[in-house]
């Protein structure tokens, strides 16, 4: 178990929030949030009723707030990278936003994933050095576990069994290789994203509960992905909604839970 760290621990800055406190009200955004991690910028909001566009002057994101069953929800779809992973958190954190689920997409390192799987990260290793300058590289980048079993808990209701494990959180994707994939695969990791580790590590710091859900879209070690084939890449689009309905209904739960 982390201890919760010292008061000198570093948080993500609140700078991030200072667009929204110039050009309008971090009160648009609401509680609860589904992050699209480098995805989403057109259809993250598609399942909102009423949805409100409170993007403002953004280029590089999306953001709405509707409701969803009833619970008020913002979708803000991100740029991807460990830099916009911590935007969003340190945008999380100015808001007070009180759960955070992450959905994007993943390349396969275990030759067990499929194109199109869903895979709920556990932990992620820090193969990235943005949390170096947070935490101490032995500090592990952990979700939190009420909402992954929520999350796995909804996902098995609508027909899906995900796979869930230790994840690699990369900054370097133009490095990746068949023999990094496999090495990494050899150390226990499942898969690789670009966002996992930083979302864990600073919603930590923040006492923001969070998760990722993301879909295979590509296979680091057979080289080859979602884009070769119209068949795999209708997979992982179904999959994704599937994933996003699943975030969404997890949302719900929670806050009922907390109600």
């Amino acid at each position: 178990m982390i201890r919760r760290p010292p008061r000198s621990t570093p948080k993500p800055s609140s700078a991030a929030s200072d667009v929204y406190k110039r050009q309008g009200d971090l009160t648009m955004l609401a509680d609860y949030w589904v992050v699209g991690l480098g995805s989403g910028h057109r259809t993250l909001h598609k399942f909102l009723d009423e949805p409100r566009d409170v993007t403002g002057d953004a280029y590089t994101i999306k953001s709405f707030t509707g409701l969803y069953k009833g619970v008020r929800i913002s979708t803000i779809a991100i740029g991807g990278g460990p830099c916009y992973a911590e935007w969003i958190v340190a945008l999380a954190h100015a808001r007070r936003t009180r759960a955070l689920i992450g959905l994007g997409f993943w390349g396969a390192l275990s030759e067990e994933l499929d194109i199109g799987d869903i895979v709920i990260p556990l932990a992620a290793a820090r193969d990235e050095d943005l949390t170096d300058h947070y935490v101490d590289k032995r500090i592990p980048a952990i979700a939190d576990y009420e909402l992954i079993k929520l999350l796995e808990g909804r996902l098995k209701e609508l027909g899906i069994v995900p796979r869930m494990g230790i994840v690699v959180t990369t900054s370097a994707t133009f490095t990746e290789s068949a023999k990094w994939a496999r090495e990494w695969n050899r150390l226990g990791g499942i898969a690789v994203d670009c966002e996992t580790s930083v979302v864990y590590i600073l919603t930590r710091l923040c006492n923001i509960p969070s998760a990722t859900v993301l879909v295979v879209s590509d296979s680091v070690t057979e080289g080859y992905g979602c884009s070769d084939d119209e068949r795999l890449f209708r997979r992982v689009t179904m999959s994704y909604e599937t994933a996003l309905r699943a975030s969404l209904d997890t949302i719900v739960k929670l806050r009922d839970k907390n109600a």
